[in-house]
């Protein structure tokens, strides 16, 4: 049923360390449209590049 949802899902909320959970693993590559990362400046850096694995097309990083 997970599968099922997260397969069907048009918006994706997680963490940027979760975001690489075996559950999203179904994701094909270039399927995510947006990459959104919300408190980007207060994150490691590092921390930043773990949901490129999913390849997104567009990337907005969004911090103060």
């Amino acid at each position: 049923m997970e599968k099922e949802l997260i397969e069907q899902a048009q918006i994706i909320c997680t963490t940027l360390s979760m975001s690489v959970c075996e559950k999203l693993d179904i994701l094909s590559r270039k399927s995510i449209e947006y990459l959104i990362v919300d408190e980007a400046c207060q994150c490691v850096e590092l921390s930043d590049l773990i949901p490129f694995e999913h390849e997104p097309k567009k990337v907005i990083l969004v911090g103060d």
